[in-house]
C-alpha cells in the first residue's frame, strides 16, 4: 500500500482495496513498491530474464510452434517460437477458453503494451491458460460476459450471454467439445432477449451481433473438433477486433497449459533424468514433496483426499466442505469429461496407483508407473494438475510466468517447498540452486486501464466487446494507459477484486452502483473510457 495515504482517494474503491490489501498479499507487496509508479515503468519491472535452467527449452519452444501453426499460421507459429526463445515469459493467471473476463482480459492487454510500446521486440503475447476449470467457472468459458449494462441493472453486472448449454456446464474446458452452429443461433435469440428486457446497454448489440456472426460462425471455426481449439483462434480474431488505429499490434497466442505439458511430459517421463521423473519416481524426494506441499493452494490436501475416498455415507454438505481438496500430480477424467481429484496410493497387491472418487461415488484406480502415465494422458483420461504444469515449464524450463495475486502467493510457496526438498535429498543440491532462481512473484491480474460508461456518471470494467463497441483502442490511448498509475489500475478493477478480496460481510448495499458512480467521478479523467 502506498505510504502517503494523503494521495489516496477518498471513496469507497479506496477503502475497499486496503481490506483486499490485508486478503490479498500479493496486492498489498505490490502497492508497497510500486503504487505510484506508472504502468509504463511497472511493466519494465516485469521483463527482466533469469539465467540458465535445469532444463532446456528447445522441446517447449518446438511444442509450441507446433500448436500454434495449423490453428494461427505457420508464420504466427515461427514467431510465436522466436518470441519465446528470446523471451522466456508467459501470462498463466488465465482459463482457457474465448476470454471475456475482464479482469485476466485486461491482464494481457496490458502485457501487450510491452511490445506495441517497443519496450521489447516480441511480436507476440502468450497466454498458457488452464483447462481443468468447469464451463461455468466464475471467469465464464462458457459464453460471453458484458458489462456496459443499464444503471438500473448494475447489481447484476456482468451479465452472461452462455454459447454451450446447461447439461454441459460442468464439463472442463479441456474436454469440452466444439460449439456448433445451433448453439450460436440460440445466443443470438437469447441476445435478442437481453436486449429487449433492457438488461444491455444496445449499444452492444451490433458488435455483438458480428462476433457472433462473423467469428463464433466462421467456417474456419466451427470445422474445429475442440473448444479448446476453438479458443485459440476465436481469442486471436476477437483481439484484432480491438486495435483501430495502433502501428504495431503483437499477435495473441492464447494457448491451453495442460495440453503443451501433455507433450513435455512424453518425454519427461521416459527420461530418469528429468524433474518430473525424479520427483515423481524417486520415493525419498517423492514422499518430501507430498509432505511439504500438502494444503497448499494448487496443490493437494491429503487429509481431505482421504476422507473425500472414504466418505459414501456423507452427506452433500460434508461433500462440499472437501470440494478444494486438490489433487496428487494428475486429475483423473470421467466419462463425462470432469475432472476426479487424486491421491498417491499403495494398492492391496503393493502396487503404487492414482485413486480417487467420482462426484457419483465411483471409485478410479489407474497404474503409477511412468508408461501408465504417458498413456493416460495421451487418451484422456489424465490431465496434468496446477503443481505438474509449473514444475514441468518454469520450474525445470525457467518459464517466467506473470500471474495474478493467488498465483504470486501460490507459487512462491510452491517453489520454497520443492526447494526445501531438493536440498533435503541428497544429489539433489545444485537443482535446488536452478530452481531457486525461477522467478514466482511477477503479478499482473488485478488491474484495469480501460473502463465502460455505463450512462453519465457510471464507469464499469470493459471487456473486449465494450472496447469494440466503443470504437477500438488507439494510440491515444495508449499513452493514457501507460501513464496511469499501478495503484489507480487496481482502482478502477476493484469490481472484480471484491469478490476474491473483501468479505461479503463488509460489502456495502449497492455497493456495485456505488462503485460505478465513484469511478466516473474521479477516475474518469485518468482511465481510457469506453
Amino acid at each position: 500500500m502506498a505510504d502517503n495515504q494523503e494521495q489516496h482517494y477518498n471513496f469507497l474503491a479506496d477503502r475497499y482495496l486496503d481490506i483486499a490489501c490485508e486478503t490479498l498479499p500479493v496486492v498489498k507487496r505490490v502497492l508497497s513498491k510500486h503504487g505510484h509508479t506508472s504502468l509504463s515503468a511497472y511493466l519494465q519491472t516485469l521483463t527482466q530474464i533469469h539465467g540458465a535452467s535445469f532444463q532446456k527449452r528447445d522441446d517447449l519452444i518446438d511444442i509450441v510452434r507446433h500448436y500454434v501453426s495449423p490453428l494461427l499460421g505457420d508464420s504466427v507459429g515461427q514467431r510465436a517460437a522466436n518470441d519465446l526463445r528470446n523471451y522466456p515469459i508467459a501470462l498463466t493467471a488465465n482459463h482457457h477458453g474465448v476470454e471475456f473476463f475482464s479482469q485476466t482480459f485486461q491482464a494481457r492487454l496490458i502485457f501487450s503494451l510491452k511490445a506495441i510500446a517497443g519496450f521489447t521486440s516480441a511480436t507476440s503475447v502468450p497466454i498458457f491458460a488452464f483447462g481443468n476449470v468447469p464451463l461455468n467457472n466464475p471467469t465464464y468459458p462458457r459464453g460471453l460476459l458484458l458489462y456496459r449494462v443499464k444503471p438500473s441493472n448494475l447489481a447484476d453486472v456482468p451479465i452472461r450471454l452462455p454459447i454451450f448449454p446447461d447439461r454441459l456446464k460442468r464439463v472442463m474446458v479441456s474436454t469440452a467439445p466444439a460449439f456448433d452452429r445451433a448453439m450460436i443461433s440460440k445466443a443470438e435469440a437469447r441476445l435478442g432477449k437481453i436486449i429487449g428486457d433492457g438488461k444491455i446497454s444496445p449499444t452492444l448489440a451490433k458488435p455483438l451481433r458480428k462476433l457472433l456472426r462473423e467469428d463464433y460462425g466462421a467456417d474456419l471455426v466451427l470445422s474445429l473438433p475442440t473448444y479448446s481449439q476453438q479458443s485459440v483462434v476465436l481469442n486471436n480474431r476477437i483481439w484484432k477486433r480491438l486495435f483501430s488505429n495502433v502501428g504495431t499490434v503483437p499477435d495473441l497466442i492464447f494457448l491451453e497449459i495442460e495440453k503443451i505439458v501433455k507433450e513435455l511430459l512424453k518425454a519427461d517421463l521416459s527420461n530418469p533424468n528429468s524433474l518430473a521423473w525424479c520427483l515423481m519416481f524417486e520415493p525419498p524426494l517423492r514422499e518430501k514433496i507430498l509432505e511439504n506441499l500438502d494444503t497448499v493452494r494448487g496443490c493437494w490436501d491429503r487429509k481431505k483426499l482421504a476422507r473425500r475416498f472414504s466418505g459414501y455415507s456423507m452427506d452433500e454438505d460434508q461433500k462440499k466442505l472437501l470440494k478444494n481438496c486438490g489433487t496428487v500430480f494428475f486429475w483423473g477424467i470421467d466419462s463425462a469429461g470432469r475432472r476426479i481429484p487424486l491421491s498417491f496410493e499403495t494398492s492391496g497387491s503393493g502396487n503404487e496407483v492414482l485413486r480417487g472418487i467420482d462426484d457419483r461415488d465411483n471409485t478410479w484406480e489407474f497404474p503409477y508407473t511412468p508408461q501408465a502415465i504417458i498413456d493416460g494422458l495421451q487418451e484422456n483420461r489424465l490431465l496434468p494438475s496446477l503443481f505438474v504444469c509449473f514444475l514441468v515449464i518454469s520450474f525445470a524450463r525457467g518459464l517466467s510466468s506473470i500471474g495474478g495475486y493467488f498465483q504470486g502467493d501460490y507459487l512462491n510457496l510452491i517453489k520454497q517447498g520443492l526447494v526445501a526438498a531438493l536440498q533435503n535429498t541428497a544429489g539433489y543440491g545444485d537443482v535446488a540452486a536452478l530452481v531457486t532462481r525461477v522467478p514466482t512473484d511477477c503479478y499482473l491480474d488485478g488491474m484495469l486501464t480501460i473502463m465502460s460508461e455505463v450512462e453519465e456518471g457510471y464507469l464499469v470494467p470493459a471487456g473486449p466487446v465494450e472496447i469494440i463497441a466503443g470504437g477500438g483502442i488507439a494510440d491515444v490511448d495508449i499513452e493514457k494507459m501507460l501513464s496511469l498509475s499501478v495503484r489507480e489500475a487496481h482502482l478502477a478493477d476493484m469490481l472484480e477484486t471484491v469478490s476474491d478480496g473483501v468479505p461479503e460481510k463488509l460489502l456495502d448495499p449497492d455497493w456495485k452502483e456505488k462503485l460505478a458512480k465513484e469511478s466516473w467521478q474521479f477516475l474518469a479523467g485518468k482511465v481510457v473510457v469506453k
